[in-house]
């Protein structure tokens, strides 16, 4: 596509393509608006009103597209960080943290932390709906408060952890230990919802096991090598950080679903 213009001696110059007539006005020697017409057209207007040029953003569709940026680098950096721990979640838990440095490590945290609350609400909803309860918007809420109270309340009790104990780092290092160690938990929740709770308890029991043992590993190895705790104040730590969520995640739940 084409434009003819009018020149500052208001004559008609082209045509142009639009590249074109922009660098004419960033060089200043068209004014910023000038009048243009498509070639083939009559009907002349001000370069504005032709919707030809791009619309600067709004300042709450940057900051929308900032926060998508920012959402798809964090699931880059979860992947990467899945992909040592998988293998090895103990040991792999500092250097996954190591190598991607604490904003990075910040964010994968919370990513993990989503990826626990989305497994939370899938079996809240999966408990409701065999139980033959119409999920309304109301309950719609109230699940999403529920699914989001284990890792918040992992990541407060880590951040007291290692506000109290003194030990290195800031809400990165809360973040990523709390996210990755709940990962285990999270695939439990998964689990549960998936293979449901008829003839599956016996499974679902061995899985639940493993998953808050491996749990405490992981807690115990980011208490130790991460926020550089003494193994004795992280043996401490470590089973009370998991009462806490256990309780909070049940006085929360009985809380909203009080009815039930």
């Amino acid at each position: 596509m084409r434009l003819y213009y009018a020149d500052p001696k208001n004559q008609t110059a082209g045509p142009v393509t639009l590249e074109a007539l922009q660098g004419l006005i960033k060089e200043g020697q068209l004014k910023n608006d000038p009048m243009v017409v498509i070639e083939g057209r009559t009907d002349w207007k001000l370069l504005s009103a032709t919707n030809l040029e791009p619309k600067a953003p709004t300042p709450g569709m940057a900051q929308a597209t900032q926060a998508a940026e920012q959402a798809k680098a964090a699931s880059k950096d979860a992947w990467e960080v899945l992909k040592i721990i998988a293998t090895d979640p103990v040991a792999g838990l500092a250097p996954a943290f190591e190598k991607l440095g604490p904003p990075r490590a910040k964010g994968a945290g919370f990513a993990f932390g989503g990826v626990s609350a989305l497994c939370g609400l899938f079996l809240l909803h999966k408990i409701l709906t065999e139980m033959g309860l119409a999920v309304r918007f109301g309950d719609f809420l109230k699940m999403v408060v529920v699914a989001l109270v284990p890792f918040a309340s992992l990541f407060a009790v880590c951040l007291c952890v290692k506000t109290v104990f003194r030990g290195k780092g800031d809400l990165a290092q809360d973040a990523y230990v709390a996210g990755t160690s709940q990962l285990p938990i999270a695939m439990l929740m998964l689990a549960a919802a998936l293979l449901g709770f008829d003839n599956n308890n016996e499974v679902l029991v061995v899985i639940g096991l493993f998953a808050l043992c491996l749990t405490a590993l992981m807690l115990f190895a980011g208490f130790v090598r991460i926020y550089k705790l003494t193994e004795q104040l992280a043996t401490l730590a470590v089973p009370v950080a998991v009462l806490v969520v256990i309780w909070a995640s049940k006085m929360v739940f009985t809380s909203m679903f009080r009815h039930f």
